[in-house]
C-alpha cells in the first residue's frame, strides 16, 4: 500500500499570507482544528470576524498549489497568488512529502519555477536534487512520485464549504471522468485515444494510398503505352531496315543481269566474282594453314607419347617375363626341398641312408629338416611378393595397351584430319590461283557504270544487313529505358498493394482496440465491477453521517438512487435535498471513493481538508460530522477549518492551527498541540 504524506508546509508571500509560515505535520496529531481570525473586517459580528476571511481556507490551495502548481480556486493569473506586499515580487511554497521529497515552487510575474529533490536524510544539495529538464516534466513526475492525481485530490482529500466539483453536483460525462481517474483508468482512455489515432490515421492512409494506388496504376499503364510504342518501332525499323536490304539485293542482282547480257559485261561479272572470291580464300587457306600446323604439332606429339608408351609396355613386358621365370624357378626349388624332406623322414634308425649310405641317426636328420622348412618359408615369401608384383605388373599393362590403343586411334584421326586440310589446302591454292590469273576485261563506259553501281548497291546491302545482325536500332535506348521505367512502376504498384492490405488489415484491429477501450469496453467492465464495492463503502460512511436513515446507491452509469432507510414513498431527488443533506452525502462519496482507490490502485491519501464541512448542518448532523472525523482519524490526518462552535467543543482535544489576519495579511499566531496540553 502506497501512503501519500505530508510532513512539511512552508508558505511565503502566497496569497493573504506575508512573511514566511510553516506548519510541520508530522508533529500533529490525526485531527487538527484550524482557526482563524480576522482582524481587518469591519462587520461586529465576534463569530464572523473571528473566522471568515483569515485564511484557512489558504492551506488547502498551497498544498495544492505545492504538489501540482495550480490553485484550486482559479484566480485567472497565477501571478494573482503573489501577496501584493511582496518585497521581491515572489510567492513561494514549500512542501515535503512522503517523507523523502522536497518541492520548491516559486511564482513571479515573468513566470513559475520548481525545483524538487530526493533524499530520506532531508539533506537538500545538487546531489539530491532531481529536477527534471523541464517545468512540465517535473510536474508530471512530482504527481507520479505523490500518487494522487489533481482529479483525486480534489474528490477524496479535499471536501470545500460550496460543494463546487463534489461527484454528486456533476454531470454524467463528469461523473465517469473522476471516476476513472481516481481508479486510475485513464491509461484505458489514453489508450482508447491512441487506438482512435491509429484508426483516423490508418484509414487517411489507406485513403491515401488507394488515390496513389490509382495514379500509379494510370502511370503503369501509360508506361505499358509507351513500352509497346518503343518495341512497335523498333519492330517496324528492322522490317523496313529488311525491305531496303532486299530491295537492294535485287537491284544488284538486276544490274548484275544487265551487265552479263554482253560479253564484256559476262567477262567482267566473272572478272569481279573472282576479284570477290580472292580476300575469302586467301582467309580460308589462312585459317586451315593455322589448323594444319596445330595438327602436325598434335601428330608430332602423339607419336612421341605413343613411342614412349610403347617402351615402358615392352620393358614392363621384360619385366613380367622375368617374374614368372623367378616364380618357375623358386615353385620348382620349393618341391625340391618338400621331396628332401619326404626322403629324409622315409629313412629309419639304425639304416643306411639313402643319400649318403651311412648310419641313419636321427639325431642328424631333423636339423636337416628344420634347414628346409626354413628356406621354404622363405622361397614362399618370395613367391607371394612376386606374385603380388606381377599382377601390378599386368594391371598396369592391361591399361597402358588401351592407352596405347587410343593415342592410335587419336592418331589415325588426326593424320586423317591433316591429310583432308591439305587437300582442301591444295584446291583453295589452286582456285585462288586461278582467281588471281584472272586478267581484268578492257570494258567500257556503260559497263563500268554498271559494274561501279553493282559494288554501290552490294555495299549499301552489307550495310544493312550488318546493321541487322547486330542487334543495335535507333530504339534501342528507348526501349531500355521504358522497359526499366515500367519495372519500376509495376514494383511500386506491388509496393503499395501490400501497404494497401495491411492497412486494411490493421484498421479493425485498430478498431477492436479503440472499442475495447471505449466506453463500453473494458473501462466500463471495471467500472461495474467496482459499483457494488462503491455502494457498500458509501453505505459504511453513511452509517455516522446519517445513521443509516439515507441509501445511496450507484448502477453501472454512476446514476445515483437516493432513498429513505427504509424505503417511504418515492426516492429523493439529489437537487431536492437540503444542502445539509448533498453535503452528507457528498461527504459518505468522497471518503467511499478514497476506500475504493485505496484497493483498486494501492494509493492511500494519509490527508484530508475538511473546509467549512459543518456549513448549512443542523446539530444532529454536526455529530454526524464529528464521528465521521473520529473515523477518519484512524489512519488519516484530519485537517479541519470551521466556525461551527459545536464541532469546534467536540474538537477541544485536537490538536490547533490559528490563524490571524491582520493588517493585510495572514500569520500562524499559534500551534497547538495534545503534548503541549498536557
Amino acid at each position: 500500500m502506497k501512503t501519500t504524506s505530508i510532513s512539511y508546509l512552508a508558505i511565503t508571500n502566497f496569497i493573504c499570507f506575508r512573511e514566511k509560515q510553516e506548519i510541520h505535520f508530522d508533529k500533529l496529531s490525526n485531527i487538527v482544528s484550524v482557526i482563524g481570525e480576522n482582524r481587518d473586517a469591519k462587520i461586529s459580528d465576534s463569530k464572523i470576524k473571528s473566522s471568515n476571511g483569515s485564511g484557512k481556507s489558504t492551506l488547502a490551495e498551497a498544498l495544492y498549489y505545492a504538489i501540482y502548481g495550480n490553485t484550486i480556486k482559479k484566480f485567472g493569473r497565477n501571478n494573482q497568488i503573489i501577496h501584493n506586499l511582496a518585497p521581491d515580487g515572489t510567492a513561494t511554497v514549500e512542501c515535503i512529502f512522503n517523507n523523502e521529497y522536497r518541492i520548491v515552487r516559486t511564482q513571479k510575474k515573468s513566470g513559475a519555477g520548481v525545483r524538487l529533490w530526493q533524499s530520506k536524510e532531508h539533506i537538500w544539495n545538487e546531489k539530491t536534487e532531481i529536477t527534471r529538464s523541464t517545468k512540465a516534466e517535473t510536474d508530471k513526475y512530482i504527481v507520479e512520485l505523490f500518487g494522487l492525481s489533481p482529479e483525486a485530490f480534489i474528490n477524496i482529500a479535499l471536501f470545500s464549504d460550496d460543494q463546487k466539483g463534489c461527484f454528486l453536483e456533476c454531470d454524467a460525462s463528469s461523473k465517469r471522468d473522476i471516476v476513472e481517474a481516481l481508479m486510475s483508468l485513464s491509461v484505458y482512455r489514453e489508450r482508447q485515444e491512441k487506438a482512435s489515432q491509429l484508426v483516423n490515421s490508418t484509414k487517411a492512409e489507406l485513403k491515401e494510398l488507394k488515390r496513389l494506388h490509382q495514379a500509379i496504376e494510370e502511370n503503369l499503364s501509360s508506361c505499358k503505352a509507351a513500352y509497346d510504342d518503343s518495341v512497335s518501332k523498333d519492330a517496324q525499323w528492322k522490317v523496313n531496315l529488311k525491305q531496303e536490304r532486299d530491295e537492294l539485293i535485287k537491284q544488284a542482282k538486276a544490274k548484275k543481269e544487265e551487265l552479263e547480257k554482253s560479253d564484256i559485261g559476262a567477262e567482267l561479272v566473272l572478272y569481279q566474282e573472282a576479284q570477290d572470291r580472292i580476300p575469302v580464300a586467301e582467309k580460308q587457306i589462312a585459317d586451315l594453314e593455322s589448323s594444319q600446323e596445330i595438327l602436325k604439332k598434335k601428330i608430332d606429339d602423339s607419336k612421341k607419347i605413343l613411342e614412349k608408351s610403347k617402351q615402358e609396355q615392352n620393358e614392363l613386358l621384360l619385366n613380367l617375363k622375368e617374374l614368372n621365370n623367378r616364380l618357375k624357378s623358386n615353385s620348382g626349388e620349393v618341391d625340391k626341398l618338400i621331396q628332401h624332406i619326404k626322403d629324409l623322414q622315409s629313412n629309419k634308425h639304425g639304416t643306411k641312408c639313402n643319400h649318403c649310405f651311412g648310419t641313419v641317426d636321427f639325431s642328424n636328420i631333423e636339423p636337416l629338416i628344420e634347414s628346409d622348412k626354413a628356406k621354404i618359408e622363405e622361397y614362399n615369401k618370395a613367391i607371394a611378393t612376386d606374385k603380388e608384383e606381377a599382377k601390378t605388373l599386368q594391371d598396369v599393362g592391361v591399361k597402358r595397351k588401351a592407352e596405347i590403343a587410343t593415342l592410335e586411334t587419336q592418331q589415325t584421326k588426326d593424320e586423317e584430319n591433316y591429310n583432308s586440310v591439305e587437300k582442301n589446302l591444295k584446291k583453295l591454292r589452286s582456285d585462288l590461283a586461278r582467281d588471281l590469273n584472272t586478267k581484268e576485261p578492257q570494258v567500257d563506259s556503260k559497263a563500268l557504270v554498271l559494274k561501279t553501281e553493282i559494288e554501290r548497291l552490294k555495299t549499301e546491302a552489307k550495310e544493312k544487313n550488318d546493321q541487322l545482325n547486330s542487334g543495335i536500332t535507333p530504339f534501342v535506348d528507348l526501349i531500355n529505358a521504358n522497359k526499366q521505367r515500367l519495372e519500376n512502376v509495376e514494383i511500386s504498384l506491388k509496393d503499395h498493394e501490400k501497404s494497401m492490405k495491411e492497412a486494411e488489415a490493421n484498421i479493425p484491429y485498430y478498431e477492436y482496440w479503440r472499442v475495447g477501450f471505449g466506453d463500453n469496453g473494458i473501462r466500463q467492465s471495471i467500472l461495474e465491477g467496482i459499483i457494488p464495492v462503491l455502494n457498500q463503502c458509501i453505505a459504511s460512511w453513511l452509517q455516522p453521517l446519517v445513521a443509516n436513515t439515507i441509501t445511496l446507491k450507484f448502477d453501472a452509469n454512476l446514476e445515483e438512487t437516493i432513498e429513505r432507510n427504509p424505503p417511504d414513498g418515492d426516492p429523493y431527488i439529489y437537487n431536492g435535498m437540503s444542502a445539509g443533506q448533498r453535503r452528507r452525502l457528498n461527504l459518505a462519496v468522497s471518503h467511499a471513493f478514497a476506500d475504493i482507490m485505496a484497493v483498486s490502485n494501492g494509493t492511500k491519501p494519509s490527508l484530508v481538508f475538511l473546509d467549512e464541512v459543518t456549513t448549512n448542518i443542523d446539530p444532529t448532523g454536526v455529530q454526524g460530522i464529528y464521528n465521521m472525523i473520529q473515523e477518519l482519524s484512524k489512519d488519516k490526518q484530519v485537517f479541519i477549518t470551521t466556525h461551527d462552535h459545536d464541532l469546534l467543543e467536540m474538537l477541544e482535544t485536537a490538536d490547533t492551527i490559528k490563524l490571524i489576519h491582520e493588517g493585510g495579511k495572514t500569520i500562524i499566531e499559534t500551534i497547538t498541540t495534545k503534548k503541549q496540553l498536557d
